[in-house]
């Protein structure tokens, strides 16, 4: 041993390597710090995942918070932000902690926003009347939600908000923005069967969700004056969802495939047997049934062409009016429409917000794929359903269009370099190619999602954007 106390086969002098360690950290800071300046410009591109950090800090917490507590937050990180405003790396990172600031105060504001009374225990028997306001065509069962309820055996300020109750195929399903009197059970929305598993109790929670239950007579109409405000768009879009459905029912003689092919215009996937979901789960198809990228891209590409096409065949209107604009804009309504039609389902109010900003792209002469789209949306998103950044939906969608549009940022020019000079042949070679990357980034990008959710790895089919 020496007088230091170190072992004298040591060849390393501990001053001399604890000085080495200092250089090395000193150059890797300094690398790093080179690379987040040069990257400077992409700097935005990390708020809504600060924003998101902010949201699932709240939804993480044991307990409610204090209500001042994101108020003050905020507070203090833009008074933060004011004070070193001049120095950039410091403005940075305190912008960053005042959008993860901002992320804790709208999941806690939503929260608030949504409270209503949920039933804490089982109701048997009770009558039950309320306004139909949703309509789920079930196998074997009609499953209807109520508004502005009242219950016989509960006090007006303990009676849930909504209600979700089922009805046996015996009885006739009631129209969308009926008043109705029937006697039913009520339950409280069911907690999670075990750690980790789906939470329908906190789903309910903030739908406004506040009892579930089953009727065990016929549902009775009642004289009430008919729906006024925004109810009434969203009762003449459920009817439309209906008549849909009933139209499919007649024209197609199948009932599986009738169920199919409602799902895939309207979004209801109640109507589908479970043995047929088991069959699209299996075979990696199941995401075609969620309307999302898919469904509504289609619903504004069709309006953009055809729009555009109608205008082009008239030499005046191309020559004068910028047709391309005009269509762009019909797209963004189409697919607003559409929303609307399907019930307006987190994955869907992703896609048309994406959409939108494609179309918005394109009628301000922009680039409409970018990472800062993707930004946008995720941001709007969470903003609107702070609680939905926690289901599979957002994550797996977010995390697919993420991956897509980083791999092709970086392998676009040089695949577009390689096809200038390539034949037809080699040309379809790269278009098959191109979908058979986008599956496996798709793939590989949803795959820890899948198996940490559902115990399963994603196939290698093309994933919906």
């Amino acid at each position: 041993m020496t007088a230091a106390g170190w072992p004298e086969e040591d060849t390393d002098d501990p001053p001399a390597l604890g000085g080495r360690w200092r250089r090395l950290s000193v150059r890797a800071f300094g690398r790093l710090a080179a690379l987040a300046e040069a990257e400077g410009e992409r700097w935005v591109l990390w708020l809504p995942v600060a924003f998101g950090a902010g949201v699932s800090l709240y939804f993480g917490l044991r307990q409610e918070p204090a209500w001042w507590s994101g108020v003050a937050a905020v507070a203090g990180c833009a008074a933060l932000l004011m004070a070193v405003r001049r120095r950039l790396a410091a403005a940075g990172a305190a912008m960053a902690l005042l959008m993860l600031a901002a992320g804790f105060l709208v999941a806690q504001a939503h929260s608030y926003r949504v409270a209503a009374p949920a039933l804490s225990h089982s109701v048997a028997a009770a009558i039950v009347t309320g306004r139909v306001m949703a309509v789920e065509r079930r196998p074997g069962a009609t499953r209807i939600t109520l508004r502005d309820a009242t219950v016989s055996k509960l006090m007006p300020d303990r009676t849930p908000a909504s209600l979700r109750i089922r009805l046996s195929d015996r009885f006739p399903a009631p129209a969308p923005g009926s008043v109705v009197r029937l006697r039913a059970t009520l339950l409280p929305p069911q907690a999670p069967a075990e750690p980790g598993s789906f939470d329908f109790q906190r789903r309910a929670w903030f739908m406004g969700l506040g009892a579930t239950g089953f009727a065990t007579g016929p549902a009775e109409l009642v004289e009430a004056p008919p729906v006024t405000g925004w109810s009434v768009i969203a009762v003449a879009f459920e009817q439309a969802r209906g008549v849909i459905a009933g139209r499919v029912a007649a024209a197609i003689g199948d009932p599986v495939e009738a169920s199919v092919t409602t799902a895939l215009l309207n979004g209801e996937e109640f109507g589908i047997p479970e043995s047929t979901m088991d069959d699209f789960r299996n075979s990696g198809l199941a995401h075609l049934l969620s309307i999302s990228g898919l469904h509504v891209g289609i619903a504004a590409g069709i309006l953009f062409y055809v729009v555009r096409a109608l205008f082009a065949a008239v030499p005046y209107v191309a020559l004068r009016w910028p047709i391309k604009k005009i269509a762009a804009l019909f797209g963004i309504l189409s697919a607003l429409a559409y929303t609307l039609l399907v019930g307006a389902p987190l994955p869907t109010v992703r896609s048309v917000l994406m959409t939108g900003m494609v179309m918005g792209a394109i009628m301000l002469d922009r680039h409409p794929l970018s990472m800062r789209l993707v930004a946008f949306a995720g941001l709007v998103t969470v903003a609107m359903d702070p609680e939905g950044m926690l289901g599979p939906s957002f994550q797996m969608s977010f995390a697919a269009v993420v991956a897509l549009i980083a791999a092709f940022e970086r392998g676009s020019v040089r695949l577009a370099e390689w096809r200038r000079d390539a034949g037809w042949l080699v040309r379809g070679l790269f278009y098959v190619g191109g979908i058979l990357l986008t599956s496996v980034v798709a793939t590989l990008a949803t795959l820890p999602f899948s198996l940490f959710i559902f115990s399963r790895s994603p196939s290698m089919a093309c994933c919906r954007t």
